[in-house]
């Protein structure tokens, strides 16, 4: 009955839990290492270099940290927002909070909400994306679509302001 010990984790500031924690190997080989009530998670290459730390607010405690993939749905629709700029330019801006799925923004634009059509997409950009709109424009809406061009969600549609 004898343990060997193959590889050790440690962090960089010495850190003792003294009750939970947990260790998960990651698909690529790193180690997510949760020490449990000492209030931090940290996650390690294969070789034991720290990769990523966090220390969770005071007193805070966590029995078990696990990283996975996470996809992101909001219940909101999108939001959407246009400025009328020099020379008539209008640009579009375009966000949803959360949703993680987006490829490209799409601005549907127009005179009135019967009359709306495509005029002008950008690839997302982060929490919010700006897009040149072509033509003039009174009204807006966006359209969130993966990367495949299938349509996520539909901000309303927004007046263009001065």
């Amino acid at each position: 009955m004898t343990a060997t010990l193959v590889r050790s984790f440690a962090h960089p500031t010495p850190l003792m839990a003294r009750s939970q924690g947990n260790m998960q190997v990651l698909p690529d080989g790193n180690v997510m290492v949760g020490w449990g009530d000492a209030g931090y998670v940290s996650d390690f290459s294969g070789t034991g270099r720290l990769v990523f730390d966090a220390a969770y607010p005071a007193a805070t405690q966590s029995s078990c940290n696990f990283r996975s993939e996470w996809t992101g749905h909001p219940h909101e629709l999108p939001a959407a927002a246009a400025v009328a700029g020099p020379g008539g330019m209008v640009t579009a801006f375009a966000s949803w909070n959360g949703a993680t799925d987006i490829a490209t923004w799409e601005v549907l634009a127009g005179a009135t909400t019967d009359s709306l059509g495509p005029a002008g997409s950008a690839p997302r950009t982060g929490f919010e994306t700006s897009i040149p709109v072509r033509g003039s424009a009174k009204l807006v809406r966006v359209v969130a679509r993966d990367a495949r061009g299938a349509i996520l969600g539909s901000s309303p549609v927004v007046a263009v302001s001065a």
